[in-house]
């Protein structure tokens, strides 16, 4: 398991690059590939690192509703496996899909 760990990993790294460099596509991808790999495994910490990823995918996408959906599944996910700082990315996902929305006061209760 240490070299399908590790290149699981790998693809979360490498789709963060690229979501950070508008290739939203490419992240995508990878993190569907993670995600599915950490599902397998049932590693819920990991699994919910990839679903918040997802969300900020649709984030990208303007896609608040599916970024709420995966944030929400992902912080469920982070709290249970007691992981505060991954579970910040899960709240600013749906902290930033609130504002898409235009639901100011939702975001500012994700953000605080």
């Amino acid at each position: 398991a240490g070299m399908a760990d590790s290149r699981a990993a790998l693809w979360g790294q490498i789709g963060d690059i690229a979501l950070a460099q508008g290739r939203i596509d490419e992240a995508e991808e990878l993190y569907a590939k993670g995600l599915q790999a950490w599902r397998e495994r049932k590693q819920g910490f990991w699994t919910g690192r990839f679903l918040a990823r997802q969300a900020m995918v649709a984030l990208a996408r303007q896609d608040p509703q599916t970024a709420e959906r995966l944030a929400t599944e992902a912080l469920e996910l982070l709290r249970a496996s007691n992981g505060p700082v991954a579970a910040a990315w899960a709240l600013h996902a749906l902290g930033e899909a609130a504002r898409q929305r235009g639901d100011i006061a939702a975001a500012r209760r994700h953000h605080t």
